[in-house]
């Protein structure tokens, strides 16, 4: 019964990951009662076993016909709906309703993806982003202290961040045997993933200074991606005698992420 139930821990890096900086940037931009984030966090961390022990069962079910790990399940989905029921009878966080309506429409679609072979797709990449950073509206909502569009405002950019390295992952991993090619293929090969960063500082820039009455945000904004858009046109020059390890390219991806929450902490409002 341990074994099955540590078997519904997520161990793909990519979820904690997203999960992790997401909940640090809304942590620290609005900052409130540390015991509601704490709950929150048990509530996130819970879910997310959930959807992996929903995941495993499908895959159970698809290939043998039964479900071996229904009991963790069962558990996972009591300790989370518990935790959810405990924040909305505390803190009358009625929202909570409507945006676990949200989370859950989004793991159905990531359900069916996976059901119907495309796990991989970037279509399910997406949605266990939008899926795990919504983290950010919880906590903007729960401290009750900040308007609807400056907590919209900041989940959108943290989910376009994400996103962005779904262009620049996929172009090192995928496009591996044009990587040391000459400069034409590469660039053809990653001109979406430059149009992606381009249209990203854009936006901050317009934000940043025709939208700050609306979102609070400071001027110097759009700077905490630009590290991002840098990298992705490096990428793009960079020509690889050999193709990048994996787990390098991953470090780097975490390393841009720490080097955006450091930014995006100290520019968003001055």
């Amino acid at each position: 019964m341990i074994k099955k139930y540590l078997d519904t821990i997520p161990k793909q890096h990519g979820v904690w990951y997203i999960f992790s900086f997401s909940y640090l940037v809304g942590a620290v931009i609005f900052y409130d009662n540390p015991v509601k984030l704490l709950w929150l966090f048990l509530l996130s961390v819970f879910g997310i076993f959930s959807y992996n022990s929903l995941v495993i069962n499908l895959k159970e079910f698809k290939i043998k016909g039964k479900l071996e790990h229904i009991y963790p399940l069962f558990v996972n989905l009591f300790v989370s709906g518990a935790f959810a029921l405990f924040i909305l009878l505390k803190y009358k966080f009625y929202y909570l309703i409507f945006l676990g309506f949200v989370v859950f429409l989004l793991i159905g679609l990531s359900l069916y993806l996976i059901y119907i072979g495309k796990e991989l797709a970037v279509s399910n990449e997406v949605l266990s982003i939008l899926s795990v950073s919504i983290v950010v509206i919880f906590i903007g909502l729960i401290s009750g202290k900040f308007l609807f569009l400056e907590i919209i405002n900041l989940w959108f950019f943290t989910l376009l961040f994400f996103l962005s390295s779904i262009f620049r992952v996929r172009y090192l991993v995928r496009e591996r045997k044009i990587l040391n090619k000459e400069f034409v293929l590469r660039f053809k090969k990653s001109l979406w993933s430059l149009v992606f960063h381009l249209l990203l500082i854009v936006l901050a820039m317009i934000v940043s200074f025709f939208f700050r009455d609306y979102t609070s945000v400071s001027i110097y904004f759009f700077t905490a991606f630009i590290p991002v858009f840098l990298r992705a046109i490096y990428i793009m020059f960079k020509k690889y005698p050999i193709p990048p390890d994996v787990r390098k390219i991953g470090y780097s991806e975490v390393a841009n992420s720490l080097i955006f929450l450091i930014l995006i902490i100290l520019v968003y409002k001055v």
